[in-house]
């Protein structure tokens, strides 16, 4: 059986504490069933519909002026429900199944999803409220009708979702029911806790029962045979003694309650009964079988009674001198006067008669003149609305009007109808003539103006499923292109180009770890980090923004965007959650960012449409949907409540349901398909998570990436790319291209995917290529785009490919072995006795660290943790490499031979070869713990920072005091050996005539390294493992005149070097080697 709690009826009439005696002991009832068999299952509102008045939520709330909105989480709202619930919840507690009493499950709100608020953090207050005084371990269940985005607003993690039924002859019907709840319920058992049998009565509605015994008896065989737990409603309904019936509007609910449910109004048996219990009882071994059935309550026809008038209306109630108010202007409200429920009656004095008009009145008004009745008006009773009615017959001189007003409950089906309407006024001063104007009645309950708002906007229309821009309907077609991956001086031609596709938009991600650097440094957004420069720029060649905020964003960048010094702050226990350390510090950047991004929103006339939080939330498994609501909450701060919103996952269930909110739009990723229907069915399932949704693709995902010693090709072809694009911009979906330009992951800001690093050049097979080339694609995209029948943004011109070139040679020269290097720039070190310092203690963020201790004996070196390469050196001679885990390699020990009779100097360099974007943030780098010798534990180390780190895009952090050393120390116009078989930095000089362009380095012959030109880091090379061969050199980062070349080779370069030199080779064209 269940029980449900009434708190209007519970708390009584007026404020004051509740009352649970009598007819109210609840206690009393939930251990009388108890004695009969039977289990409860308690529902605790605070809005509990059941056809009772409000839902259950008192009158009097509406006297709590600090209440701005009912059945959310509205800090006043919640203060009255706490209050409630102390009261309510230590009665409930002591009959927990874990104490051995009879309650099972609570649920929390009833249908929440029908009122479309999607307040997910009051669920989770009410459900935290609940386990204060329950339990952590107690079974908190949500009730819902059985679509996606009704159950989706009822719950939070930690809830069961439960659905409601209804009788149906269709057993496949019950059966996607339940797999919506399954969904949702993540593993949970199936529950149906509402059962409808029968429909409730209404005054003024001609209802009959509309399910047929054997209906309900199918239904009932199809839920049982999927081992569904279900609850009968209603299995007795009673009757609404007093004022206390709900109202389906326009319809007050009948005093009887009956229902047509098994048990009548009276306790009769019925035919639905007998059908029951016959299908109960003949469950094998079901182990509560029906008890007798208790005989008829005694009932009888008494004889007639002659009623004869004792008074009229008007007299009875003038005669119990009733408290009154007097105003000189409008009458009082019900709830100005704590007239809760009944009647009110209003008197007035007029000298003559004519058309009575009650502009606004709730529920039913009758009308009396001196003392006769004159008829009656409704506010909506079925289909009968009336305020006028015509006043006859006035005697000279004064006559008494008055109106009785009665409140024939308040609606049960719908967001709280507590106070009866009001009629507000204000006046307004002009102080030069008038002149025409609109009056706008958005927030006010009344009917918006037809004319259209051309304002500058971006809205969604979920009436008809798709976008307005400023009033107009809008599909976007977008390519993602990311501005850190391009010297900002070309971001003009890279845009031109998106635009030339006929593309109207640019997705955009904004990496935090970039902007901030260092947790105590404000963030940047100057230069190649000007964000606002760059939309700007876009705006300017036609493209409207769509921003991706993260603060995840993956991207295929170092930790998915996440700053390396999160992992410093001790108080954080989890990323990527609602955390509350770590909120704190997504909510520091989210102010800088956002208030870069607020001038800029379309509302402002600016170019951003919608807003991405996170990043393929769903495949991290976390479901933190709290986490999700604080940072839609945030964006909301700032931004405004109308800002679009949007997530986006891969077309799973188990994905978007982890990953999307209610009321922020659900997006998806596609890839090209040559199946037919698949695309559809994506938007399909897209949809089910958002009521009214456009078809929205924020991710198409037409190219891999590139990782080092991994054969990625290219997997789609051009025309499936296209044939996809042509479907779902067919089912009016707004697509955006990942990606369309991909650029460089110069220094050392590329992602990892488990043990392979991203390559430096993200070209990813995009229409528009590293270097800026249209390709193939480009062009076949470009022509279908042409094409679209319509289409307000034809392709713009393609304009010329940027001037390439080859430049000659540069012969190289050995500066220094890598250790002698590092130790003659002098680096800041750290001195440990005992466990080397990872990178995070020495705020070394990226690149490489430098270790060094001192050993006697030689043996076996093992490191048992570390992240991610170490490069291992004896007395400055190079022994070989260790890998944490990259493609099939994983080894943590070598063999260390060559011990000189003395003290020897081990070095350990390690390198971060970029941070996992595609899962939960691997955070920590460097040496992470003891490091042995023959199993003894080395001491007395040096954990020092190598000075090549990047900041910015690429540029290297200690350029100057490099440049300064090498000068002091190398003579260039000396000969100097190149044969070396030590890792090395080499260097040289490459000299331009004239104005520099793009080019090439060809790094085939070289080994693993990194390559400066000048002040920038042009990225990684591993040419001994490859694809990439060549690094692309932006001729931003060239000058005319000298430019200073430096290899840091850290395995030993092969056919670069003859015994005399080494060479730098440039090519026009870039090399990839499968």
């Amino acid at each position: 059986m269940s029980s449900m709690f009434v708190l209007s009826l519970l708390l009584s009439l007026f404020l004051g504490s509740p009352d649970f005696s009598e007819n109210l002991d609840l206690v009393k009832f939930i251990k009388l069933a108890n004695e009969k068999g039977l289990y409860t299952l308690i529902r605790l509102g605070p809005y509990i519909s059941d056809e009772w008045e409000n839902g259950g939520l008192p009158w009097w709330l509406i006297k709590n002026s600090a209440i701005k909105e009912y059945r959310s989480s509205d800090a006043a709202f919640m203060q009255e429900v706490t209050q409630w619930w102390n009261y309510l919840l230590p009665k409930v507690e002591p009959l927990s199944r874990k104490h051995g009493g009879p309650i099972l499950m609570a649920q929390i709100e009833h249908y929440y999803g029908l009122i479309g608020i999607c307040d997910l953090l009051y669920i989770l207050d009410l459900a935290n409220l609940a386990k204060k005084y329950l339990g952590n371990d107690v079974v908190l269940y949500s009730v819902d009708i059985p679509m996606m985005p009704f159950m989706r607003c009822g719950i939070v993690p930690g809830i069961l979702p439960t659905i409601e039924m209804q009788p149906n002859s269709d057993s496949n019907a019950v059966n996607g029911w339940f797999e919506q709840q399954q969904v949702l319920a993540g593993g949970g058992p199936r529950v149906g806790s509402q059962f409808l049998l029968g429909s409730y009565k209404l005054w003024g509605l001609q209802k009959n029962d509309s399910y047929t015994e054997a209906i309900i008896m199918k239904t009932l065989q199809a839920g049982w045979n999927l081992n569904a737990s279900m609850s009968f409603h209603m299995a007795h309904g009673g009757t609404n003694f007093g004022f206390w019936n709900g109202n389906n509007s326009p319809y007050p609910v009948t005093t009887s309650y009956d229902s047509y449910a098994p048990i009548s109004e009276g306790g009769d048996t019925t035919e639905l009964l007998l059908a029951i219990r016959n299908f109960i009882s003949k469950i094998p071994k079901w182990p509560n079988p029906p008890t007798s059935v208790p005989s008829m309550i005694p009932k009888t026809v008494y004889s007639d009674i002659i009623l004869k008038p004792a008074d009229t209306v008007l007299g009875f109630i003038t005669s119990g001198n009733p408290k009154c108010w007097q105003t000189e202007d409008q009458p009082m409200t019900a709830d100005d006067i704590n007239q809760a429920y009944g009647f009110v009656y209003y008197q007035t004095m007029i000298s003559n008669c004519g058309q009575l008009n009650i502009s606004t009145f709730s529920d039913d008004a009758y009308v009396f003149l001196n003392g006769q009745f004159v008829g009656t008006l409704y506010s909506k009773m079925a289909d009968i609305h009336n305020n006028t009615m015509n006043l006859q017959n006035c005697n000279a001189g004064s006559n008494t009007l008055e109106i009785i007003v009665e409140n024939t409950g308040r609606s049960h089906t719908m967001h709280p109808s507590i106070s009866k309407p009001a009629i507000f006024f204000g006046s307004l001063l002009l102080t030069n003539d008038p002149m025409d104007t609109y009056i706008d009645t958005r927030d006010t309950g009344l009917q918006k103006a037809l004319r259209k708002d051309s304002s500058p906007s971006f809205k969604i229309d979920k009436v008809n499923s798709q976008f307005l821009l400023d009033g107009d309907p809008f599909t976007y077609i977008a390519g993602e292109i990311h501005y850190f991956r391009i010297p900002h001086q070309k971001w003009d031609d890279r845009l031109k180009r998106v635009r030339a596709l006929g593309f109207n938009a640019i997705t955009v991600p904004v990496p935090w770890n970039l902007h901030q650097f260092y947790t105590d440094e404000s963030p940047q957004f100057s230069g190649n980090l000007d964000l606002v420069k760059f939309i700007k720029t876009a705006n300017d060649n036609g493209l409207y923004t769509i921003i991706r905020i993260g603060p995840y964003i993956s991207a295929e960048w170092d930790n998915g965007g996440l700053p390396w010094w999160l992992i410093r702050n001790k108080k954080i226990a989890k990323f990527r959650s609602s955390d509350e350390a770590f909120m704190a510090e997504v909510t520091q950047w989210f102010k800088h960012l956002l208030a870069k991004i607020s001038p800029l929103m379309r509302k402002n006339a600016g170019p951003i449409l919608m807003v991405q939080i996170e990043h393929f939330y769903g495949t991290l498994g976390i479901c933190d949907q709290l986490y999700m609501l604080q940072l839609a909450n945030l964006v909301r701060e700032n931004l405004g409540n109308d800002v679009v919103l949007f997530t986006v996952d891969p077309p799973v269930i188990e994905f978007l349901r982890c990953g999307s909110l209610p009321n922020v739009l659900t997006t998806i990723e596609i890839v090209p398909t040559g199946v037919s229907g698949e695309v559809q069915n994506w938007f399909n399932m897209q949809k089910a998570f958002f009521s009214g949704a456009p078809a929205v693709a924020s991710q198409y995902m037409i190219n891999p990436f590139k990782m080092w010693a991994k054969n990625v090709t290219d997997p789609y072809p051009n025309d499936m790319i296209i044939q996809t694009a042509q479907t779902a911009f067919a089912l009016n979906a707004s697509i955006s291209f990942h990606m369309t330009h991909g650029g460089t992951n110069f220094g050392y800001w590329n992602g990892a995917v488990d043990d392979h690093p991203v390559t430096t050049s993200y070209d990813s097979f995009a229409p528009i290529s590293e270097a800026g080339d249209t390709t193939e694609l480009f062009l076949a995209i470009r022509n279908w785009v042409s094409k679209i029948p319509g289409w307000a943004y034809p392709p713009a011109a393609v304009p010329a490919n940027v001037p390439r070139t080859a430049y000659d040679d540069v012969q190289l020269t050995v500066f220094d072995t890598i250790s002698g290097f590092i130790l003659g720039v002098n680096p800041e070190c750290w001195a440990s006795k005992e466990t080397p310092q990872t990178a995070e203690y020495i705020r070394h963020g990226y690149g490489y660290l430098y270790y060094n201790t001192t050993i006697i004996d030689c043996g076996t070196l093992y490191i048992p943790n570390f992240a991610d390469n170490a490069y291992i050196f004896l007395n400055q001679d190079f022994v070989g490499a260790l890998y944490k885990q990259f493609n099939s390699i994983h080894n943590n020990t070598i063999d260390v031979q060559g011990c000189l009779d003395q003290f020897n100097s081990l070095e350990i360099i390690v390198e971060i070869t970029g941070r996992p974007h595609n899962k939960y943030p691997d955070m920590s780098r460097g040496l992470q713990g003891d490091v042995y010798m023959h199993n003894v534990t080395l001491e007395n180390w040096e954990s020092c920072e190598v000075p090549i780190e990047t900041y910015e895009i690429s540029m290297v952090k200690n350029y100057e005091k490099m440049k300064n050393h090498i000068i002091e120390t190398i003579d260039f116009e000396k000969s100097q050996s190149a044969v070396t078989s030590q890792p090395s930095v080499f260097i040289g000089n490459l000299h331009i005539k004239t104005a520099p362009a793009d080019t090439f380095l060809d790094t085939r012959g070289w080994g693993k390294g990194v390559v400066t030109i000048n002040q920038y880091n042009i990225g990684r090379y591993w040419a001994s493992i490859g694809p990439q061969q060549t690094l692309y050199v932006p001729a931003e980062f060239l000058h005319k005149g000298t430019n200073l070349i430096m290899f840091y080779e850290f395995e030993g370069a092969t056919s670069a070097c003859t015994a005399v030199s080494c060479t730098a080779k440039f090519t026009r064209f870039p090399i990839f080697d499968y």
